[in-house]
């Protein structure tokens, strides 16, 4: 959910995170990854970022293979990560997120809506939309009005170290294109499993929770069980 800034990790960082992997794996009957964290430790969770902020945040470049056998996690969530990458580079960590994955396990993925960003300039702004782009603008102080959904639009892009904004079908697309399928659209805080439920922490950034429903799509997707 912060700026990633894919960097080549020391070998020490790599030698340490590894340790922990390892004795996590063995300790943890249902393993699970959570990607990208920026501040925000899940407790129970492996919680890696590839500059970490906090000593019980391990450093893993999701840029580059995961440091996971195959099939050894229960779930993985990233939030507001995947913006960050070019469109190869997240396609790569999809397809990692999957080989890593245990079978009939998931995948959730948070990330901002281009298509419900570029309504904000054709559609009617009712309350949420039109606080959402108050407070984006206000970032920024670039809009003398702070009321010009234009300015929200560049900023998504320019802002943030934001290099590809997903629509849901590029990203459906890019799930089911590494295998992953039962795909679910979803809410933040919502899902029908009981390890994804109530993860996402971008609505406190933004100083309401409606503004990151507003803002961002949320999808699930599961590695396909064997047989």
């Amino acid at each position: 959910m912060y700026k990633l800034v894919p960097k080549s990790l020391t070998l020490e960082a790599r030698k340490k995170a590894q340790q922990h992997i390892e004795a996590y794996l063995r300790n943890e009957p249902r393993p699970r990854l959570h990607l990208g964290v920026g501040p925000i430790i899940l407790p129970g969770w492996i919680n890696s970022d590839v500059s970490p902020l906090h000593r019980d945040i391990i450093t893993i470049d999701a840029t580059e293979p995961l440091p996971f056998p195959e099939n050894s996690l229960e779930a993985v969530f990233c939030e507001h990560l995947i913006e960050h990458l070019p469109f190869t580079a997240g396609q790569t960590m999809i397809a990692e997120v999957f080989r890593v994955l245990r079978p009939g396990s998931i995948f959730r993925l948070s990330t901002p809506d281009l298509q419900r960003l570029r309504e904000l300039l054709v559609n009617d702004r009712d309350e949420v939309p039109e606080k959402y782009v108050r407070v984006i603008n206000s970032t920024f102080g670039e809009d003398l009005c702070g009321r010009d959904p234009a300015f929200t639009l560049n900023s998504s892009f320019c802002d943030y170290g934001h290099i590809f904004l997903y629509t849901r079908e590029v990203l459906q697309r890019a799930f089911e294109t590494e295998g992953f399928n039962s795909l679910s659209w979803t809410m933040p805080f919502v899902s029908e499993h009981e390890l994804l439920t109530g993860l996402e922490d971008h609505g406190r950034l933004l100083g309401d929770e409606r503004l990151n429903s507003f803002e961002c799509m949320v999808l699930e997707g599961s590695k396909p069980s064997k047989g």
